[in-house]
């Protein structure tokens, strides 16, 4: 097996030294996604419940662009910056994840800062291809 990293022109392009996606096999690990337009790369300055939106519809675009789906992510991490709007992400999250019986596993983590002051950033794992 190789490694392919996977570009998406529908979400933001990276603002560090890192890929999108990695894909190995019929994995897909996608890096981290914030609330950036895809098509200027700025930061999208909202009110929070936009910011989630954005931020999972970046995410959304480079799984597909990897050849995979929502409902094949395995687990989501995601960052807050205030912890306390942790109802607000979840309200958001479900509608691109509605069924808690077949959501990812997911951590969600308040941290003391994100790049570019960003509120919420999420990172992902999922599979290709199901083999079952």
């Amino acid at each position: 097996m190789t490694k392919k990293v996977v570009w998406s022109k529908d979400a933001p392009q990276p603002v560090g030294q890192y890929s999108p996606a990695t894909r190995f096999g019929n994995l897909l690990i996608v890096g981290g996604n914030g609330p950036l337009d895809p098509k200027t790369g700025e930061v999208l300055r909202g009110n929070f419940e936009e910011e989630v939106r954005l931020t999972l519809k970046n995410m959304q675009a480079v799984i597909e662009a990897g050849g995979s789906s929502l409902t094949k992510v395995l687990k989501v991490t995601a960052y807050l910056e205030d912890i306390k709007n942790f109802d607000v992400f979840n309200r958001v999250y479900s509608e691109f994840f509605p069924d808690a019986h077949t959501a990812p596993t997911r951590a969600v983590v308040g941290v003391s800062g994100l790049w570019g002051g960003i509120s919420v950033e999420t990172e992902c794992l999922a599979i290709i291809n199901d083999e079952e």
